[in-house]
């Protein structure tokens, strides 16, 4: 028998950051907390861990200040959870979870793969401007694993499952027997069922960290054939809950929550979907008749307005609509809602051949991309859940188009704003493809990947004078970058300086980043 991980749980951690200066502090072995001398954030020397012959790594350079102040580089990973440096033969990857609104606290997460056994192990780490790297606590995987799957908004609660990782006749059992979440007052605090788990995984956390929503498993559903998922809901007052004690219909699914968790939108395995009230209200999303599956897909941050989509018997008829208490569902000329602003106030959604943007004042305008990006060929817009800026101004997507006899579509990102309209966010000189990942939460500059289809890919950014190659900006900058090939970017924070964090690799692993380069306009 063999037990998956849940799904958002990505393995377990290790971690080490290379920025100058450094100091002479040894790194801390399993146990406590750790701090690593992290120094002045972003400086430029340092040789990455992670050698090709797994030899010593983490080797530090000479620091001194980087000829630009502008320009910094900072990498994280591997370390071993168990040793000060990585050991001959084992391969690391290392990955951010989350990060705060500011990007003043990022989390991650470091797996490496155990040579003495099967078993996947590793630690968990906060990075700070201040502090640099800081460890968390270490278990090994037969007392239980400490993985993370979410970082509150306010960078001070990390929530996450302990996972019970054990060798069995026919394979190897692992899955979490408990969630937690760790504060540096509390330290880690596991909380879950009274009922032994079978999987589970926490999947909304409230900005503040003191209520967290996801699903769970049990042992004994399983056992009778009967493995269906129970969403519960923890806060800081009244701890673990199934939401089925608080009126949520069994069976049923969660897809949107306010920032206080009052109001959750939910459906169910007969497709309909609801909306729950705290404490125990639930009112059914059956407001158009005509089309009688409906959910909701957005909750505005004070749970007072609610966006969705719905569709007819025959799934070919749909609508999109807003739901307030005053007025219940309203119907809106939109196909569907990807992505809402936390006030309400605006909507965009898509049908794959053009956006729509909906407000409040002007009702539903439909937004075709230009006719030379397409030529007259089949193509697909996409949005996805979390791309739209704060204040709705700019939203981006990924536009597929066919390209002739090839199997595979032309692909290239793109952002639309009410400023400029649709914006194609170009590749790098040389490549075909480029792929976007996030952006900031003004919506001015977008960060992902560019690469010349099915090779290795570059991690860039676009602003309002195109896109730009991050690795060669850093090179030029004088960032030494100790070999990291930075492959994607995913997060980007504005200001006179922009601060991007991504993924890379050095040595055969991979590896965390943060850049800092000069915002150009």
């Amino acid at each position: 028998m063999v037990r998956m991980l849940a799904p958002l749980v990505v393995a377990a951690f290790a971690c080490q950051e290379v920025e100058q200066p450094l100091g002479d502090a040894p790194l801390t072995g399993e146990g406590g907390a750790a701090t690593e001398d992290g120094g002045a954030a972003g400086s430029t020397g340092g040789t990455v861990g992670g050698a090709e012959d797994g030899g010593s790594s983490g080797e530090l350079g000479d620091g001194g200040e980087p000829p630009n102040p502008d320009v910094r580089f900072v990498v994280v990973g591997p370390i071993d959870p168990a040793s000060t440096t990585p050991r001959a033969g084992v391969k690391y990857s290392t990955d951010w979870i989350g990060a705060d609104i500011n990007g003043s606290v990022l989390a991650g997460f470091s797996a490496s793969a155990d040579t003495d056994s099967d078993f996947t192990t590793g630690v968990r780490f906060l990075w700070t401007p201040e502090a640099g790297t800081t460890r968390l606590p270490y278990s090994a995987p037969a007392v239980g694993m400490y993985a993370p799957s979410r970082l509150s908004g306010d960078g001070k609660s990390l929530f996450g499952e302990v996972m019970n990782i054990e060798a069995i006749p026919n394979g190897i059992q692992f899955g979490p027997v408990s969630f937690y979440r760790w504060t540096e007052e509390t330290g880690d605090v596991p909380f879950g069922p009274s009922e032994p788990m079978w999987n589970g995984q926490i999947d909304f956390v409230s900005a503040d960290g003191s209520a967290a929503l996801g699903s769970v498993e049990l042992q004994a559903d399983v056992e009778a054939g009967d493995g269906h998922s129970r969403w519960f809901r923890w806060t800081e007052s009244r701890g673990f809950e199934l939401l089925t004690t608080l009126g949520w219909p069994a069976r049923a699914g969660c897809s949107a929550v306010s920032e206080d968790f009052a109001t959750m939108a939910g459906y169910g395995d007969d497709g309909k979907g609801f909306l729950w009230l705290a404490p125990d209200r639930v009112l059914p999303l059956t407001g158009i008749p005509e089309f009688p599956y409906c959910s909701a897909s957005s909750i505005s941050h004070d749970g007072s307005i609610a966006f969705g989509g719905c569709h007819d018997e025959s799934s070919e008829g749909v609508t999109a609509f807003r739901w307030t208490e005053e007025t219940g569902m309203v119907s809106l000329d939109v196909p569907s809602v990807v992505s809402a602003t936390g006030d309400g106030r605006l909507a965009f959604g898509t049908d794959g051949e053009a956006l729509y943007r909906w407000s409040a004042t002007a009702g539903s305008t439909r937004l075709e991309p230009p006719v030379d990006w397409v030529m007259g060929r089949a193509y697909w817009l996409e949005l996805v859940l979390g791309s739209l800026s704060d204040d709705g101004s700019t939203i981006y997507g990924q536009l597929s188009v066919t390209a002739g006899a090839a199997l595979e579509p032309e692909q290239s990102s793109f952002r639309w704003s009410e400023a400029d309209g649709f914006v194609r966010l170009d590749a790098l000189p040389g490549h075909d493809e480029s792929w976007i990942q996030g952006q900031s939460s003004d919506g001015s500059v977008q960060v992902g990947s560019s690469r010349l289809r099915r090779s290795a890919s570059d991690a860039v950014l676009w602003d309002c004078g195109g896109v730009r190659d991050i690795g060669r900006e850093l090179r030029e900058g004088g960032a030494e970058l100790s070999g990291v090939h930075l492959s994607w970017a995913s997060q980007v924070w504005t200001g006179s300086t922009l601060m991007i964090a991504g993924s890379g690799e050095a040595g055969g692993n991979r590896v965390a980043w943060i850049a800092w380069l000069p915002a150009r306009c």
